[in-house]
């Protein structure tokens, strides 16, 4: 019970007064020689990506997928859809 004596307790921050001021340090304010940026871009229409790639396995026998449609969950599709029964 030696934790009990925390809780509703305030906690000191050391970074807030510098964060609050502005002088605070972040990872996306870093540049380092050499680095590169990287950036994600989401489909617009996750639906229309779903129904390509069923429309791409239908010869197999896919009629639908859960979302999202990660590799490994597309590859057991796949595997089901062409499993010796």
């Amino acid at each position: 019970m030696a934790y009990a004596s925390l809780i509703g307790a305030p906690v000191t921050c050391k970074q807030a007064p510098r964060v609050i001021v502005g002088r605070g340090a972040y990872i996306g304010d870093m540049r380092l020689a050499g680095m590169q940026s990287v950036a994600f871009v989401r489909t617009p229409s996750p639906s229309a990506s779903a129904n390509a790639v069923v429309d791409a396995l239908a010869h197999l026998g896919v009629t639908a997928m859960d979302i999202p449609m990660r590799p490994e969950r597309v590859w057991r599709t796949i595997a089901a859809a062409t499993a010796i029964v």
